[in-house]
């Protein structure tokens, strides 16, 4: 199943493997941050997981659209509807501010708690707020390594998310 000339997901499954074999290694190989960013083709995100749990029988998978439906709840619907009637840009500021809020409180958690938390579904993030800040925000807080399925690929240096949306090549992560 290659993708565009990378490697297939079985083989990023079992680089993940080799380097969380040595996980006292992964602050420096991630710049501090304690975080891996797993690049998958989108399409592919569902049999990337089926992989995960084979592998990873311990782990903890941390769905984001979860999180931004639970914040969507604790913020009010209506809350969101009025802040779009009143003004587009301030809906996804307050918004974007309290969501963040909600995924780095549960990333810090599941790291805590869970030996091996795997975090998916982050496309749905798409405009409203960005992987790279998430990754900034939690250098340095995670005791545990903490893997972000990231959808999209990767080219040199350079992360496309989502296929072509956004490209950026600074991450403090150690990306496979």
């Amino acid at each position: 199943m290659s993708y565009d000339g990378e490697q297939t997901i079985e083989d990023k499954i079992d680089e993940l493997e080799k380097v969380l074999l040595k996980p006292q290694e992964l602050k420096s190989l991630s710049e501090g941050s304690n975080i891996i960013i797993l690049v998958i083709n989108p399409q592919q995100e569902s049999f990337a997981l089926q992989l995960i749990k084979k592998k990873f029988p311990k782990s903890s998978l941390i769905n984001c659209s979860k999180i931004l439906l639970d914040s969507v709840d604790q913020y009010g619907i209506q809350n969101l509807r009025d802040d779009y009637e009143f003004s587009a840009n301030l809906f996804l500021q307050d918004f974007a501010h309290f969501l963040f809020d909600n995924l780095k409180n549960t990333i810090i958690k599941g790291s805590i708690d869970y030996y091996l938390p795997f975090f998916y579904r982050v496309g749905l993030l798409n405009g409203i707020i960005r992987v790279n800040s998430i990754v900034e925000s939690l250098a340095g807080c995670l005791q545990n390594p903490f893997i972000i399925l990231y959808p999209g690929q990767k080219r040199d240096h350079i992360l496309t998310y989502l296929n072509g949306r956004h490209k950026t090549s600074v991450y403090r992560a150690y990306i496979i």
